[in-house]
């Protein structure tokens, strides 16, 4: 039979447990909606940004010119898209790994406790 500065004990210590888990719970819910959040913004992206670029005048692709990406008038467009895609992609990762090292320092300082 446990005394009661054992049965208390062991209650601090589901409690910590918990809160490992709810913080771990919240770190990874942030990844999720930051990653979700900037698939959607890319979404958007793509779609607004054609509309946005001035229609440059261009020379009607011919038979050896027609697969280029150059052939169509938005092309800027695309690599506008390419570039932030890119940097955002980066931050993301950033972002990720910033927190999943915030969590294992979380449960390293648990740990220790």
């Amino acid at each position: 039979m446990r005394s009661t500065d054992e049965r208390v004990k062991a209650v601090f210590q589901e409690a910590k447990i918990m809160k490992q888990r709810q913080q771990k719970k919240q770190i990874y819910g942030v990844m999720a909606a930051s990653c979700g959040l900037c698939f959607c913004a890319t979404i958007v992206r793509s779609l607004v940004i054609p509309t946005m670029i001035v229609d440059y005048s261009y020379v009607s692709s011919t038979v050896g010119f027609s697969a280029s990406i150059f052939a169509n008038p938005h092309f800027l467009s695309y690599v506008i898209i390419g570039i932030i895609s890119a940097l955002l992609g980066a931050s993301v990762t950033i972002l990720c790994v910033l927190l999943h090292n915030r969590a294992r320092q979380l449960e390293e300082e648990n740990y220790d406790n």
